[in-house]
C-alpha cells in the first residue's frame, strides 16, 4: 500500500520513522547488527526518531514454564547490557531517536516489559515506559507492573506508546489524550496476540480521535524459517487504516510528524478528570492516597 504521506514528504521537515524489520529469536548479535544497518539507511533520510518492533532485541519469549531466574538471566536487559549500551552509542553517533516496545527490562531483582527509549542528543540519558496492564501469565512468570504513565516527545510532539492488553482498556488511552498525546504508538507481542487487535485498534482510533500507529514486522526462528507477521498500520483518527505494509520485506515507514499533529483539543470537564484519575488508580493498582504519577519528558 502507497505511503499516504509520501507526497508531504520533503526537505526539511521532521520525520518518524516505523522500522517493518526482521526479528530473530534469542540471536541478539543478529538484531543488533540488523539494527545497525537501518539505523544507517535512516540517517540517510533525514529521520529523527526510529521505532522497532516489538522485543527486537531477542524476539518474544515463547518457551513456556521458565522461571523467573531463568527469564532475567536469559532476556534481562539493562542499560548497562551491551546491547542497549551499543544501541544508545549507535543513537548517538547517527543523531537519531530510537524506540524499542517490549523490552524485558532487569533492575534488581525485578522485571518488567518495557519500552525503551535512546536518545541522539548526547548527554541526554535513556528513558522508559514499564507496562502498567499485565496478562495472569505474565504475573506467573516473575514479571512486576509498571506504576507510572509516559509521554514521549518528538522535539515538541507528546505521544505515548501501548503494549499488548493496555489497547483493550480505552480509559487508558482516553486519558493520554486528556494530557495532550497527538498520536500513539502500539506494539503487541505476536504471541498469544490479542484477539481482533485490528479491530479494536480502529476503534480505539475512533474513540480517542488520535491517529495510531502500529508496529509490525517478522519474527524467524533459529533456522530463519518464520514465525510470525504482523502488519505495519497507520489508522487515522476516524479510524480507517490509511497505510499497510505486510509482507516480508523490511521498510522504513517515513511519516511527516506534523501530519499525525491534528490540532487535538481533547474536551474534559473536572468530573470526567476524577473518573479517569480514579480509574488509572484502579487499573495499576494503587493504594488510596498515593500520589498520581505522570512522566513528561
Amino acid at each position: 500500500m502507497k505511503n499516504p504521506f509520501e507526497d508531504k514528504i520533503h526537505k526539511p521537515t521532521l520525520y518518524l520513522g516505523l522500522i517493518h524489520a526482521h526479528v530473530y529469536l534469542e540471536d541478539k548479535k543478529g538484531n543488533l547488527d540488523n539494527a545497525r544497518r537501518l539505523v544507517y539507511l535512516a540517517s540517510e533520510q533525514h529521520l529523527d526518531t526510529l521505532i522497532f518492533p516489538y522485543m527486537q532485541p531477542y524476539g518474544p519469549i515463547i518457551k513456556k514454564n521458565l522461571t523467573k531466574n531463568r527469564i532475567r538471566k536469559k532476556y534481562g536487559l539493562s542499560f548497562a547490557s551491551g546491547y542497549l549500551y551499543n544501541l544508545n552509542i549507535v543513537a548517538k553517533n547517527y543523531g537519531i531517536n530510537i524506540m524499542i516496545p517490549g523490552v524485558v527490562e532487569k533492575t534488581g531483582s525485578k522485571l518488567y516489559i518495557s519500552a525503551v527509549y535512546m536518545h541522539g542528543t548526547i548527554g541526554e540519558e535513556p528513558e522508559k515506559y514499564r507496562k502498567i496492564i499485565m496478562y495472569e501469565e505474565e504475573r506467573k512468570m516473575g514479571f512486576n507492573k509498571g506504576k507510572m504513565i509516559k509521554l514521549f516527545t518528538i522535539r515538541k510532539t507528546p505521544y505515548n506508546i501501548l503494549l499488548d492488553g493496555e489497547i483493550l482498556y480505552p480509559e487508558l488511552a482516553r486519558l493520554y489524550a486528556f494530557l495532550g498525546s497527538k498520536f500513539m504508538v502500539v506494539a503487541l507481542s505476536p504471541v498469544n496476540i490479542v484477539k481482533n487487535y485490528i479491530s479494536v485498534l480502529k476503534t480505539l482510533a475512533q474513540m480517542i480521535k488520535l491517529p495510531i500507529l502500529f508496529i509490525g514486522g517478522t519474527y524467524y526462528d533459529g533456522n530463519h524459517q518464520l514465525l510470525f507477521l504482523l502488519p505495519t498500520m497507520i489508522i487515522n483518527e476516524k479510524g480507517d487504516i490509511i497505510f499497510k505494509h505486510h509482507s516480508e520485506e523490511q521498510v522504513i515507514v517515513q511519516i511527516p510528524v506534523h501530519a499525525l499533529d491534528s490540532g487535538n483539543k481533547y474536551i474534559i470537564d473536572k468530573s470526567l478528570e476524577f473518573i479517569y484519575k480514579l480509574s488509572f488508580k484502579i487499573i495499576t493498582g494503587k493504594a488510596r492516597g498515593r500520589k498520581w504519577i505522570i512522566s513528561r519528558k
